[in-house]
């Protein structure tokens, strides 16, 4: 019995060898694993250089699940650009216009960064110049991008859109249980779209899912979740496929979401600072929590400097960073030197200090 934990996604010739040809896609020898970008590239970075072919990835939406359809948007348009298929089910909005708003890639300039850099120098104070620095965008390390960059205020043209191949989900609203309809229409487009690899001759390309907001009030019985989760788990094994699913966890008990998350490969949570007056998330616009990392191919997952992520959405772009406390929030070595010395010491000498000693 084969397990569900590992995709069959390599391809072969007819000579046996084994190739990776697939259109934006990266090859991780050492895991034997095929990723694709998720469209951020400081959120590849974080979650260990891509996605997986085969897996799920879950966001746990923010409170009014705005930033989390934001990453969906950045997910297809990523596709698009790699020349991927894209197939998008959602009850909750409508998914023609969600793709009308896609962003268009741009260029990424090294020198416009260093200016930017430069320019931020000039912010920060004196002493501050001469420590270390910190990598807060994880894209922007000496590895090689993977990815594009998107433009916020540039959607893709109509011509570009209509030479993609974007199947939209066909909900019907009579249909009694809609997690068993839709697990069926993708079953079928996977057949015959060619994205499975039990085919004799499957498409050398990839097939990016967005599921959205599922678990919403629209969505009948969300103890069906668990049982739909394990199912599409099921199907991505034998196809070049991707699945990012957007989660309304309001509205869904706390147990069925932990199964949720234990059935998905990549699960991150998002917090919105829409409503938070704290100065230390002025520049932020929420939060971003790593709940889990994939281990496919591989006995430990990927490991990230930190565990603290704020993310921040610009006009242009969105960016994942680590969470740094303004400088005047933070505690000074001064007050730390004094918290050292005014811990009592036993001595027998005598001193008229405050806090140096413990005379007797």
């Amino acid at each position: 019995m084969e397990s569900i934990d590992t995709p069959k996604f390599v391809l072969k010739d007819d000579r046996g060898r084994k190739y990776h040809n697939l259109p934006g896609t990266k090859v991780v020898s050492i895991k034997d694993q095929v990723l694709i970008s998720s469209g951020v590239l400081s959120l590849d970075s974080l979650i260990g250089g891509g996605l997986p072919l085969g897996s799920i990835f879950l966001i746990e939406e923010d409170e009014f699940g705005v930033f989390s359809k934001y990453l969906a948007k950045y997910f297809l348009a990523e596709g698009i650009a790699c020349k991927h298929c894209l197939y998008i089910a959602s009850i909750d909005c409508d998914t023609r216009q969600l793709v009308k708003d896609l962003p268009s890639p741009v260029e990424f300039s090294v020198s416009s960064r260093s200016s930017d850099q430069n320019a931020d120098d000039l912010k920060i104070a004196w002493r501050y110049r001469d420590t270390p620095m910190v990598q807060s965008s994880p894209s922007l390390s000496g590895a090689p991008v993977f990815g594009h960059n998107f433009d916020l205020t540039s959607p893709y043209s109509k011509e570009v859109l209509d030479n993609a191949e974007i199947t939209h989900w066909p909900y019907d609203t009579n249909c009694e249980n809609p997690y068993s309809a839709l697990l069926s229409d993708l079953y079928s487009h996977i057949q015959k779209q060619g994205h499975s690899v039990k085919l004799a001759q499957p498409r050398r390309t990839v097939l990016r899912i967005v599921l959205h907001s599922l678990g919403s009030p629209l969505w009948p019985q969300p103890d069906y979740l668990p049982r739909f989760l394990l199912s599409l788990r099921h199907m991505l094994q034998a196809a070049f496929a991707c699945v990012l699913i957007t989660l309304s966890t309001d509205m869904v008990e706390r147990a069925v979401v932990e199964q949720c998350e234990h059935l998905s490969d990549t699960v991150v949570r998002l917090q919105s600072l829409a409503n938070n007056s704290n100065p230390a998330y002025s520049e932020y616009n929420g939060l971003l929590s790593v709940v889990k990392l994939c281990s496919l191919n591989t006995l430990t997952s990927h490991t990230p400097d930190t565990h603290d992520w704020a993310f921040k959405l610009r006009k242009r772009k969105f960016v994942v960073e680590k969470l740094h406390l303004p400088p005047e929030l933070l505690e000074s070595a001064q007050r730390e030197q004094d918290e050292i010395i005014s811990t009592p010491t036993m001595s027998c000498a005598t001193s008229g200090g405050r806090g140096k000693a413990l005379d007797f």
